[in-house]
């Protein structure tokens, strides 16, 4: 970690004030679709498609964007069993 390592510096006493600086971050992605990834298999695609696992872009939430399954998502998440 980089940074101010004291949360108690005023203000918020669960704030972290460090910023990572992870090694991991300057590599190549290799589950990137651009290079030719792609998901093999997946057991539930109730919410959206697993394709969207690679997508490079962060998820954008469209309340209006519906197809012929229902709501669009471009994230992933699996389905919650309760």
């Amino acid at each position: 970690f980089t940074g101010d390592a004291s949360p108690y510096a005023g203000g918020d006493p669960y704030a972290d004030h460090r910023t990572a600086d992870f090694p991991f971050t300057h590599l190549v992605d290799l589950a990137d679709r651009r290079l030719g990834a792609g998901v093999i298999a997946a057991n539930d695609e109730f919410f959206a498609e697993r394709e969207n696992l690679l997508k490079p872009e962060p998820a954008v939430f469209d309340p209006e964007h519906f197809g012929h399954k229902g709501k669009i998502m471009d994230g992933w998440e699996t389905r919650r069993r309760r």
